[in-house]
């Protein structure tokens, strides 16, 4: 390992100038050794003219690493079949010589060999239980690796996409033209890190215009000089919670909005015909905006409608949907009864005591014993 010896500190540091004010030898040390970096550095047009040379793959990881969706690898899927065959087949005939010892010593005519013990068995025999140990091993270990593998997600060609940009901005000469070959092959392409994301968020990112707004741009993380007019860096924090609040903001106008309408509605056809549009709608909007499964998506929706129709039975008659208002408010109580970490907010948040004032005072509270227990706790 060599000795590399920093100008800065061989010198001897002092502050003090020569009468005619020449500089003392440490400042001419250090303007020596900038003048002598600024040398070293490539230009703009030598980094264009040998991309090779001053980006290669110290440039290209550092790319890669900027964003975990970047870091997409071949899953080797049909040389990962082929090498599991392989083992397979190797294993299958190291059983048949086992086998095939076992019934040659179970024959009536071989000789009476003691088959059933391991301690005294014949060397043969043993060696060969131990070679299938040492390659099932490895066959096993093989099989639950490509369980793992096969876990991974196909990467988005979108991602791909950007990487393809990123050799194509370098007139693919950053990295070796066959070395790039390997985002060619893009139903072999997996992501290994890559993010669950709502169906909201999949729309951000698949639309240029939504993914590049100012508004997402992360300052901080700034491109390399050589990637500063093609590479430019959003934050996904921002991204995601800006998802977040229209999420957010759809489920309260999904909540309140029909209480509204419901109240202002006289006909029960009407009001069943407003139902059903906010139940349909508020499936989509589980079903699209949010990670949801199935099964999940229903079961908020069987809630939902189940909120909707008391609504729709009785109202108030004041103008004000009093009356559903409470109703909810009484439910919501009810179930923060059942929770020991929300039963802790009735002592600390003056809004809860406020609510169960609301629902004593109110007209045309339905004294049901549901309502009076909880009218009872407060």
């Amino acid at each position: 390992m060599s000795n590399i010896t920093n100008p800065m500190t061989s010198s001897h540091l002092s502050s003090d100038c020569d009468p005619e004010g020449s500089m003392s030898s440490s400042q001419h040390t250090h303007l020596g050794a900038e003048s002598e970096e600024a040398k070293e550095t490539p230009t703009e047009d030598d980094v264009k003219e040998k991309p090779w040379k001053y980006i290669g793959y110290k440039g290209y990881s550092r790319f890669l690493s900027s964003e975990d969706n970047f870091f997409l690898l071949r899953r080797f899927d049909t040389l990962n079949v082929r090498v599991s065959l392989a083992l397979q087949d190797e294993v299958s005939v190291l059983e048949e010589e086992l086998d095939a010892f076992d019934s040659c010593f179970s024959k009536k005519s071989a000789d009476d060999f003691n088959n059933g013990t391991l301690r005294e068995d014949l060397k043969e025999r043993s060696d060969l239980v131990r070679a299938i140990s040492k390659k099932l091993g490895r066959y096993n270990a093989f099989l639950i690796q490509q369980n793992t593998l096969r876990q991974l997600s196909i990467a988005p060609r979108r991602d791909i996409k950007s990487l393809l940009n990123w050799h194509s901005n370098h007139d693919n000469s950053a990295i070796a033209e066959q070395e790039q070959k390997y985002l060619r092959d893009k139903n072999d392409v997996v992501a290994l890190a890559q993010k669950e994301k709502t169906p909201l968020r999949q729309v951000i990112d698949g639309s240029l215009r939504l993914r590049t707004l100012s508004l997402w741009k992360y300052k901080e993380d700034e491109a390399e000089s050589y990637d500063q007019g093609d590479v430019t860096y959003y934050s996904d924090k921002r991204i995601d919670s800006f998802a977040s609040a229209v999420i957010i903001a759809i489920g309260v106008l999904m909540l309140i909005t029909p209480i509204w309408i419901l109240q202002a509605l006289t006909e029960m056809k009407a009001k069943l015909a407003v139902i059903t549009v906010f139940i349909f709608v508020f499936l989509l909007v589980l079903s699209l905006a949010m990670v949801a499964k199935p099964f999940e998506a229903l079961g908020a929706t069987a809630a939902y409608d189940a909120l909707c129709l008391p609504i729709q039975i009785r109202g108030g008659t004041d103008g004000f949907p009093s009356n559903t208002v409470r109703r909810l408010l009484i439910a919501v109580l009810h179930e923060l009864r059942d929770f020991d970490s929300l039963r802790q907010l009735d002592e600390q948040l003056p809004f809860i005591q406020d609510v169960k004032q609301f629902i004593k005072v109110g007209g045309n509270l339905d004294t049901t014993a549901h309502s009076s227990s909880i009218a009872e706790q407060s």
